[in-house]
């Protein structure tokens, strides 16, 4: 029992591990750019910071019960918020972490770079299931190459896109699971 154990977490170790990279790696960038929390840059720019951005404001007031979800006093004569949310990927589990800080340019960047980390992991799990012959330096190679692909890294400036790439990985292991076992 010990021993099937300790491969689980063999396993588990090594899906983590392309994320882990993923992560270090953005933090490093983060440092060595002065992005937002480490310098005054930010990395919020274009659409994230004239629509999203606000839209993060306006979801952190209504996690703490100063705004409703559904409709926006603020924005010219009030708009539908609830369109604006589900259209800019606030439904995304990532935004939970909103609750905790107000400061909207340090959850971007620790959203983003989560997000980042998250499509690394995603896609190490669909290739180590798609390809189980594949040696795992190749599967962390291409995992790590994937979060940090240039559309991933243009989209940092506008994470509501990156909630896609990580459960692209996800789509496509259940289709590949339901033609294998020949479900369709």
């Amino acid at each position: 029992m010990n021993n099937s154990s300790d491969k689980k977490g063999r396993k588990i170790a090594s899906y983590l591990i392309p994320g882990i990279i993923t992560l270090l790696v953005m933090i490093f960038v983060l440092i060595v750019k002065g992005i937002w929390p480490f310098g005054s840059n930010r990395i919020d720019l274009f659409d994230n910071m004239q629509q999203v951005a606000p839209l993060y404001a306006h979801l952190w007031d209504a996690m703490h019960g100063d705004a409703s979800v559904w409709f926006d006093w603020y924005t010219g004569l009030g708009t539908n918020v609830s369109m604006s949310i589900s259209a800019f990927s606030m439904f995304s589990p990532f935004n939970l972490l909103l609750y905790f800080t107000d400061n909207i340019p340090l959850f971007v960047s620790i959203a983003t770079v989560l997000k980042l980390a998250s499509a690394s992991l995603s896609v190490s799990v669909f290739l180590s299931y798609r390809f189980c012959d594949m040696k795992y330096i190749w599967n962390l190679l291409l995992s790590v190459s994937y979060g940090l692909m240039g559309y991933n890294l243009c989209q940092a400036s506008n994470i509501m896109w990156l909630d896609g790439v990580i459960w692209l990985p996800v789509l496509m292991l259940g289709i590949w699971k339901l033609l294998s076992e020949h479900k369709t």
